[in-house]
């Protein structure tokens, strides 16, 4: 997962992506503008953060479906402020502002 804070200079929104590898091969990928304007780099990647989770439950789902068994999985994240948000459900001053439908993780 990676993202680049408000790097449109047309709209200033900013970009995420993300890769899933089953083995060493690719079986999924995306790069897209965010869906709302980031305030600030942590909250840019915690919404990169979201969409990611989403694609991974989405694979793991569909992976046991076809497997008939749990596929233990792992998904990485280097933004420690994003990690601590997705921890720590108690809001503060600098996350309060984040919609709901980012905090589903």
């Amino acid at each position: 997962m990676d993202e680049s804070y408000s790097n449109c200079l047309d709209t200033r929104w900013s970009f995420s992506g993300y890769i899933f590898q089953l083995g060493n091969a690719p079986i999924s990928w995306r790069c897209r503008k965010q869906q709302a304007v980031a305030t600030s780099t942590s909250e840019a990647e915690y919404m990169a953060l979201a969409m990611t989770t989403k694609q991974h439950l989405w694979l793991k789902c569909g992976l046991q479906e076809l497997m008939k068994e749990d596929i233990p999985t792992a998904l990485f994240c280097d933004s420690n402020a994003a990690i601590d948000v997705a921890y720590n459900p108690k809001l503060n001053d600098g996350s309060k502002h984040i919609d709901l439908a980012y905090h589903f993780m």
